[in-house]
């Protein structure tokens, strides 16, 4: 990740946001990263990538390793996409129907 940080030209701060404090302990306790004592503190707030930055990554990720998660990734970016079309549709059609709703 300190690749991303670095160069603001390939991944400008709209290309990922920053975690919460809360995310940021899940994926400490998960990868057990940073040890205590010396070194238990991160000097940066770790961030996550948004579909842009999934899609600069692809140019700077050459492993085969690496092009199968990116296409994972970017799969699951679609279907959140539709589902949260689908979420709106229902909800837009939900609204009417009570709009039209005989009280």
């Amino acid at each position: 990740m300190a690749s991303a940080v670095e160069p603001p030209i390939r991944f400008p701060v709209d290309f990922m946001l920053p975690l919460t404090r809360e995310e940021a302990l899940a994926l400490r306790s998960q990868n057990a990263t940073l040890k205590s004592g010396r070194g238990q503190h991160r000097k940066y707030v770790p961030r996550a990538f948004t579909e842009h930055g999934i899609l600069m990554l692809s140019s700077v990720l050459r492993s085969e390793r690496a092009v199968q998660v990116n296409v994972a990734i970017m799969r699951a970016f679609v279907r959140l996409r539709e589902l949260a079309t689908r979420n709106a549709k229902s909800h837009n059609l939900c609204q009417r129907h009570r709009r039209e709703a005989p009280e």
